[in-house]
């Protein structure tokens, strides 16, 4: 309920500093989990995605931003999941697993951020986690040109990809790469159409 509040004020700030737009909205069924998945130039990108998205999410996050303990607890308290880069896979796959049961999860499948206009490869992680969980992925363009304050900031929702739709015959790390790669070149193409 508090997080949710949270959540609503996070919401009206963001529409009162940023003019967002949304376009695909429609394409979200509320009733479902998914695993979105966008680009990332911005450390206010996750907010943007929380902000336009209304049910409760987790979000994968680099151990860093947890240092601070204030900061660990409000992020910890808003969903976010402590991934530590280079660290054990396993751990977080098992954690994202869980959090994915309860609902749906933000994930940046370049795990960092890029501010050019053309992908980073992909980790294997959004593969991985569709294949796994069978939990569709929902794709998010966000074009945000200067992340100033008052600018227009825009949300392209894309059609969600059911994970029924791959058919490879063995999955291994190398089709989770190229299975995140696709989808970020789907992603980055609307991207540099709008920007």
């Amino acid at each position: 309920m508090v997080v949710r509040a949270i959540r609503a004020i996070l919401r009206c700030v963001f529409y009162l500093f940023y003019r967002v737009e949304v376009i695909g909205s429609e394409k979200i069924d509320v009733n479902r989990n998914y695993i979105i998945c966008a680009n990332h130039r911005y450390a206010n990108d996750p907010f943007f995605i929380s902000a336009v998205y209304k049910p409760d999410v987790y979000i994968l996050a680099k151990k860093e931003l947890f240092k601070i303990k204030l900061l660990e607890r409000f992020f910890q308290f808003l969903g976010a999941i402590s991934v530590e880069r280079g660290g054990s896979d396993f751990a977080v796959l098992k954690k994202s697993l869980k959090a994915l049961k309860e609902r749906t999860l933000i994930i940046f499948p370049e795990g960092t951020r890029n501010r050019s206009l053309k992908p980073m490869e992909a980790k294997a992680g959004l593969g991985l986690l569709c294949v796994k969980s069978k939990t569709p992925i929902l794709p998010m363009v966000i074009v945000n040109k200067n992340n100033k304050l008052f600018s227009k900031v825009k949300i392209h929702i894309l059609d969600p990809i059911d994970p029924n739709e791959f058919t490879y015959e063995k999955y291994t790390s190398d089709v989770y790469v190229e299975i995140g790669n696709n989808i970020l070149g789907e992603i980055y193409k609307k991207f540099n159409e709008e920007i």
